[in-house]
């Protein structure tokens, strides 16, 4: 494992993730990732950790038919640093 420092395409949003050296992403298919070409690299929030810029962040919320999910953009460059899916009948 290995600390990786990164940022957002705009700089304004730094942080830091512990992961493999090689690094294996995944595809999402809902429809801000997809048209954006979005890939995603999956962590258990102990190994993420915000630096700076959390005022340019939002919460973007999505239903889909299994349930409803948030998307952490940042808003200036929407970049995609968070998600999570709640299954319809869970509350958030």
């Amino acid at each position: 494992m290995l600390l990786h420092s990164r940022g957002c395409h705009c700089g304004r949003v730094r942080f830091e993730v512990i992961a493999p050296s090689r690094l294996s992403v995944s595809e999402c298919n809902c429809s801000i990732c997809s048209k954006s070409g979005y890939l995603h690299l999956v962590v258990p929030k102990a190994r993420f950790r915000l630096l700076q810029g959390e005022e340019f962040l939002t919460t973007y919320y999505v239903q889909y038919k299994r349930g409803e999910a948030f998307l952490l953009l940042g808003v200036w460059c929407q970049v995609v640093l968070c998600s999570a899916l709640t299954p319809r009948g869970v509350q958030r």
